[in-house]
Parts: C-alpha cells; structure tokens; sequence
C-alpha cells in the first residue's frame, strides 16, 4: 500500500513537471512569435505583416510597444480585430503602465476622444468597428458586458477627494449612450452606465492594499 502510494506522488510530480515544462515552453513560443512579427511590421506595413502580428499579440502586458502597435492595425479583418479586442479586455484588470496604455487604446479603437472639456461633437455616428463592438456585445451575456465596461471606465481611486469620477470621460460616456441609442442597442446603455458610476474614480491598482483591517479589528 505504501509502495502504491509512493508511485502515485512520483507519478503526479512527474505529471506536474512535464505541464509545467510544457506551458513554460508554449510561453516562450508566444514571446518569440510576438517579437518575431513585431519586428516584422516595424519595417513591413503590409497586410500580411499586420494579420501575423494580430495573431501573435495576445495581450502580453510587458511590451508597450506592441500594444502601440496594435492600435494601428487597419489591414486587419474588422470583426476579428473587434473580437479580440473585447477578449482582451472583458476582465482585465486596471492597473499603472501597460494596461493603463491598453485602455487608452481601447478608448482610440471606440472611437471616443478621451479629452473633449465636457463638450459633445456635433458628428454622432458611430464607425464600423464600433458598430460591431455594439453588436458583438449585444450577443453577450451581461455579466460580459459589464466585464467589458468595467474596464473600459475604471479611473483611479484617490482617499483625497473620496473617490471622484474623472471627468475626462464625462462628455465620452453620453455621446456613448447617444451611439448606442442610435444604433438601436438601448439595451445596453443600463450595463454601460452602471460600470461607468462604479468603475470611474473607483479602482485602485492591483498593487495597492484594497482590503485592510480597520484599526479596531484585533
């Protein structure tokens, strides 16, 4: 019985190891395949340049340069740019450098200037990836679509003023609930402005301390 024992451990450690090897290597196969055609496009624009670097970003937030260059991505087929938008960022988690920089792509490819004083444009037609944004997120459940606007929101946190909204998105948030209207998806607006009052000055970083003992707490 001991011996069965034993041989089981050693089995389920050997198993552990050979996964472990085996998702360290797929790791670096994406890190090279993402460098590869990074490297690509920044001396090749062509379209089979951008698609093979489409297929190679996968959200790795360690180089700012590739989430750049994702943002410029025109070649691209429209609906699967926008569905790999929505995946990487339903869930993501706001935080300082790189996914801060994600989001500011994000905000670029819906189309919505991030710093207008308050003011709405008078142009209220929405472009074809947002189109499918709407679209693609009108199929979603909604706790998805809350995952999505979540992100798509979240400003910092500050103790000093208790946590107010940024008022950069102010404007951005109803030209965003005149699009979604005009384009016959009003169902959505409920999720989208629920995320937008709990998410905008309402995260903080993933490295800050969210959860501390009040003092009396023993």
């Amino acid at each position: 019985m001991i011996n069965k024992v034993k041989l089981l451990i050693l089995f389920v450690f050997c198993w552990l190891s050979v996964d472990a090897e085996a998702q360290s290597e797929y790791t670096r196969r994406k890190a090279y395949d993402l460098a590869r055609t990074w490297e690509a496009l920044k001396s090749d624009s062509s379209a089979s340049a951008q698609n093979a670097f489409f297929e190679a970003f996968s959200g790795g937030w360690d180089c700012m340069d590739c989430i750049n260059a994702f943002g410029h991505l025109p070649a691209v087929n429209d609906t699967a740019y926008c569905i790999k938008l929505l995946m990487l960022s339903s869930g993501a988690d706001y935080d300082a450098d790189a996914p801060n920089y994600f989001q500011g792509v994000l905000h670029s490819q819906m189309e919505s200037i991030m710093y207008w004083e308050n003011e709405l444009v008078s142009d209220m037609s929405a472009g074809k990836r947002l189109r499918i944004v709407f679209y693609l997120l009108s199929k979603a459940l909604p706790s998805d679509q809350m995952r999505f606007w979540q992100f798509y929101w979240s400003s910092m946190y500050f103790y000093e003023d208790g946590g107010s909204p940024n008022t950069q998105y102010k404007a951005e948030s109803r030209r965003m609930r005149i699009l979604l209207e005009k384009e016959g998806y009003a169902d959505l607006i409920e999720t989208m402005e629920t995320a937008y009052r709990y998410f905008n000055g309402g995260v903080m970083f993933l490295s800050t301390d969210r959860f501390v003992f009040p003092a009396s707490v023993k």
